[in-house]
């Protein structure tokens, strides 16, 4: 080869690499407009129109683009709730690179399909892909198949030591004695990690905790503080709170408290009150 034909093979190669590069950023820039015109669009509940903007941007391989339809397909948006199609679209999703879709598809196969040897291959890969919230869904099955060590190994994972669902199933581990020793301070420890991440479930339990004084010494006033974060974290949920202004004989809070619930529709709070009248 001589020396004009290595400059021009070079001068070739540097070519076609830029262009590329430039084809590869026209690319990106037309996907991430189209996703946004699918998200602006979704905003106003213009489902249809988003989803054309997405089927575009999948056309040009975003994965992204495909998680998103997966997205609209499992919550109904603008159209009745499709498993199924959901299914194909994460599948999509996966095939293009995105790694959440392995964890929604584990939730899927998990949740609405019954079929445990799947979810449990799909939790599987996304926890090989990093994803946290896998660790504690695989553990949940495992909890469900009273396979308690396998268990107890994913909920102590470094991974997921700062994972609020991890630490509030992991104390109850703690609290019942299940594959460890009973630990009820190391129990209360791990709620308390939880509820401080805004943890539901984890600020709710304790709440009871502080009520009853089974685990620890009874404390009204924290009970009612945790039922109030609780209220405001689910609406739906003020009947604990309720009940422990009662206790306190904090009788006008509380009747205002099942008052605005009863608004809302609770219709447990409607008959405490009709009881109360």
């Amino acid at each position: 080869m001589n020396k004009l034909t290595i400059i021009i093979t070079i001068t070739l190669i540097l070519t076609l690499l830029i262009t590329t590069n430039v084809w590869a950023d026209e690319r990106k820039k037309t996907i991430d407009k189209l996703i946004t015109e699918g998200r602006n669009a979704a905003v106003f509940q213009e489902y249809k129109k988003a989803e054309k903007f997405y089927e575009e941007a999948v056309n040009l391989k975003s994965a992204q683009a495909a998680y998103l339809l997966a997205t609209h397909c499992m919550n109904g948006y603008g159209q009745d709730v499709n498993i199924d199609k959901a299914i194909y679209w994460y599948k999509k999703a996966i095939e293009l690179g995105y790694s959440r879709a392995n964890y929604e598809l584990g939730v899927v196969y998990h949740k609405y399909k019954h079929n445990i040897e799947l979810a449990q291959k799909y939790f599987e890969q996304a926890i090989d892909l990093g994803d946290i919230d896998a660790y504690h869904d695989l553990a949940i099955m495992h909890i469900n198949k009273k396979e308690y060590r396998k268990a107890l190994i994913l909920l102590t994972h470094s991974k997921v030591e700062h994972h609020a669902a991890s630490q509030f199933t992991l104390a109850q581990f703690y609290l019942f004695n299940i594959q460890v020793t009973k630990d009820t301070n190391k129990a209360i420890q791990l709620l308390n990690k939880a509820a401080d991440s805004n943890y539901a479930p984890a600020v709710a339990q304790l709440g009871r905790i502080y009520v009853t004084g089974e685990f620890t010494a009874k404390n009204l006033t924290l009970a009612e503080m945790l039922f109030e974060k609780n209220y405001r974290l689910e609406k739906k949920n003020g009947l604990d709170l309720a009940e422990v202004l009662f206790i306190q004989k904090k009788i006008p809070q509380a009747k205002a408290l099942l008052e605005k619930m009863a608004q809302g529709g609770d219709e447990t709070a409607s008959a405490m009150l009709k009881n109360l009248n």
